[in-house]
Order: structure tokens, then sequence, then C-alpha cells
């Protein structure tokens, strides 16, 4: 039988299911807020799904850039503490240092992004890019080139912003 349920968003098919699975293990007796703490849970490991998910495919799309010699992925802390995924060392000849990269699942998560004080005290030179389900190479691409050339804008026209980027 096919399933006939619409979901409002991506998380909506585990949500279902973990609820489904909660009632049915308990018989029905499950408390409200029993059900609600199953439900979350079975969100917040999508949620991380998904965003594994996204940095394993900026690694997979980045590999195939002619302009980047490796990425590194950050230390754990820089990861929850100053919001970098990884790092990017270029190939000689692009003019650019090494640059923190944050990787996110929706342009909605980018754009929230860019407002984290992280973000802002490094004077946005970091590279805040969508690899969420949707997006293709190409998409990648494109995303890529333009956080690029944003950066090497504001290099140009300010290149003491250069010490605004540590490890």
């Amino acid at each position: 039988m096919k399933d006939r349920v619409r979901y409002t968003d991506i998380f909506g098919y585990e949500r279902r299911n973990a609820l489904l699975d909660a009632i049915h293990a308990t018989d029905g007796t499950a408390s409200f807020d029993q059900l609600k703490q199953v439900v979350r849970k079975a969100e917040m490991k999508s949620i991380e799904k998904v965003g594994e998910d996204s940095e394993k495919k900026f690694l997979k799309y980045a590999s195939h850039l002619d302009n980047i010699f490796f990425v590194q992925n950050a230390h754990p802390q820089e990861d929850v503490y100053k919001g970098v995924d990884m790092w990017i060392r270029f190939k000689k000849g692009e003019g650019l240092p090494d640059l923190p990269v944050q990787v996110k699942s929706s342009f909605k998560d980018v754009d929230a992004f860019r407002e984290n004080s992280n973000y802002l005290k490094r004077k946005c030179l970091e590279i805040v890019i969508n690899c969420g389900p949707k997006v293709t190479e190409e998409n990648f691409k494109i995303q890529f080139r333009g956080e690029i050339k944003r950066i090497k804008a504001s290099i140009t026209a300010n290149p003491s912003l250069l010490n605004s980027i540590k490890r």
C-alpha cells in the first residue's frame, strides 16, 4: 500500500515513524511527554544525519575543484565554538589565505549563519555554503565561485582584513 501521508518538511517521515513505533511499543500507554521526547529524538537524529551528509557532499564536490590544494576538518572545538567545519588551503596563485568553511543544509541556514558573531568577527572571510539534499554539483560550483569572488573583492578593497582570519 502506498504511503499517502504528506510531509510538511523533510523530517516529517521520521517523526511520524518514531511516534508510531513508540505508540506500538507501549501498547498506546505512552504519555504525551514521552511521545514528544521520542519524536524530538528522532528529529535530532535526522538533523544530524542531514548535517553529516552535507559535509560529506562538500568534501566530494570540493575534491573536483582545481583551485583547492586540500580540505581539512576543523578541530571539534572550532566547530562548536567558532562556527568552522573545515579549512581550505588553495593552490598557489589563487591569492587566497587558508579559509574557514561552514557547511549548511539549506539556504535559510546559510542566511542565518551570516548573522553569527564568529562569522562577523572574521569580517565575513569565511566560505558559507549550502550542501543540503537538493544541492547539485553544478549548484555547489556556482555557490563556491560566488563565495570566492566575494572574499577576493573584500580582500582587494581592504587588505588588512587578512588579519581577521585566525586558525
